[in-house]
């Protein structure tokens, strides 16, 4: 027999869109490893570049993405209560940062000439992630 701690109710299951949501933080955070990685791999030939921020920039980025994604899909798998505000805030300000980057370093003509299905993509998965996080479904997960 299988004693569960809140009285015998199981608690309901990770939904679809749940796990869709989990898999792309955990996506999150490896692209900001690999991005950590590069930068300290590839801090020599960074520093070739004028215009670019220096090297420590990408890696401290690429780290700080790569613990915050982390750090929100295992709060979201693991059923934290702080797991889906703090996942808000995430992916908002991933976003922004992204968009701000790519204002401020962004110089090519090649870079802007996908803005406009860039744009689209950002607006989607802000979007996805926020209905998620606000769906009755998740509010019983999270038995807030």
């Amino acid at each position: 027999m299988i004693f569960q701690r809140n009285g015998g109710q199981r608690n309901p299951k990770r939904s679809i869109e749940l796990l869709v949501l989990i898999s792309g933080l955990f996506l999150l955070s490896l692209m900001g490893t690999l991005r950590l990685q590069q930068a300290v791999e590839n801090r020599q030939y960074l520093q070739t570049f004028s215009g670019l921020p220096p090297a420590a920039y990408f890696a401290a980025s690429g780290f700080l993405v790569g613990l915050a994604g982390l750090a929100c899909g295992l709060g979201l798998w693991l059923r934290r209560r702080w797991a889906a505000r703090l996942t808000r805030a995430v992916v908002v300000l991933v976003t922004a940062g992204y968009w701000l980057e790519r204002l401020l370093f962004g110089a090519s003509a090649a870079g802007r000439a996908d803005w406009p299905f860039t744009a689209l993509a950002s607006l989607f998965l802000v979007g996805y992630s926020l209905l998620v996080l606000a769906s009755p479904r998740q509010a019983a997960y999270f038995k807030e």
